[in-house]
């Protein structure tokens, strides 16, 4: 490498080689996809060697560059780190600030990480708000959320994390205590925790139809939290994101996962340079980074 290429640079290879394409990493990045072929082909020329591969509209990192992602990762958290400091968002950002999840995602996930804000951002004070609507940024009822849709409101700014993976799920107590798990046999012999809070995956509802026909509804509810919990206490399997069920300690009954959705940490335009919300959504964005393999539940 003959001279040396700053992060504003680098950040445009992690995002592709997360997003697999052009246009997802443009959309993450807040520019064109034109932006980001031009950044990639100026780093290429200054390394010497492409870092992607292409196929058509997927990009796919290099075996030469392949390496380089976990320091890329390393240099993300750390440049964050830096930029909060540097923006006065460590000490001197002080106040609310209000955090929208999912009750699941808040629970099993975020909880275990606010205590080390807490310490880090001593003067921050967070407020959990659980609930689904989207639009609850745009009303001003929270200043952060992490959401599993990417919005499409021009008042909203989003960046991706990492995406959940599902499957089923059950405790090893009720593992042990039943037949084999066996999705080509409809589930025959086992108990099935269902969820009917909207929205639902349609993939998973159809999978659930196709494999678990001849499985006995044990327990319904609007709640994921009340599903993991029920699920966890033996009650029956369920069809949940792995990274809420592996926190809580449950088990993957069968060996593949049936469907996918993203995760993105989304902050209202307007709020983007407070000091305390971009604080904490920058504090948030390193750590949700820093555990994207156990959020993708890999």
């Amino acid at each position: 490498m003959r001279d040396g290429i700053a992060w504003e640079d680098l950040r445009f290879v992690l995002a592709v080689a997360r997003a697999g394409n052009l246009r997802r990493a443009a959309g993450t990045l807040g520019v064109d996809a034109t932006t980001v072929g031009r950044r990639l082909a100026g780093i290429d020329s200054r390394v010497g060697y492409a870092l992607f591969e292409r196929s058509g509209s997927a990009w796919t990192v290099s075996p030469a560059a392949r390496a380089l992602l976990a320091d890329l990762e390393a240099m993300e958290v750390s440049a964050v780190a830096a930029e909060r400091k540097l923006a006065g968002g460590g000490a001197a950002a002080s106040g609310l600030v209000k955090v929208a999840a999912s009750d699941a995602f808040a629970m099993y996930r975020l909880l275990p990480d606010l205590r080390t804000l807490a310490e880090e951002l001593p003067g921050i004070e967070i407020e959990l708000v659980t609930s689904a609507a989207i639009a609850d940024l745009r009303r001003r009822e929270a200043d952060i959320a992490i959401r599993f849709i990417k919005p499409d409101s021009q008042e909203l700014r989003a960046r991706r994390v990492t995406s959940l993976r599902w499957s089923l799920y059950g405790s090893s107590d009720y593992l042990g205590r039943h037949p084999r798990v066996d999705p080509q046999a409809g589930l025959a012999g086992h108990r099935l925790l269902r969820w009917t809070g909207p929205p639902m995956r349609p993939v998973v509802l159809a999978w659930l139809d196709e494999h678990a026909r001849a499985a006995r509804t044990a327990l319904r509810s609007r709640d994921l939290h009340v599903l993991i919990e029920a699920c966890a206490n033996g009650h029956g399997l369920a069809a949940l994101p792995g990274a809420m069920a592996l926190a809580r300690g449950l088990v993957r009954a069968i060996d593949h996962s049936f469907d996918e959705s993203e995760v993105w940490l989304i902050v209202h335009r307007d709020l983007r340079k407070v000091p305390r919300v971009r604080a904490v959504s920058d504090w948030l964005w390193a750590r949700l980074r820093a555990n994207a393999d156990l959020i993708h539940a890999i």
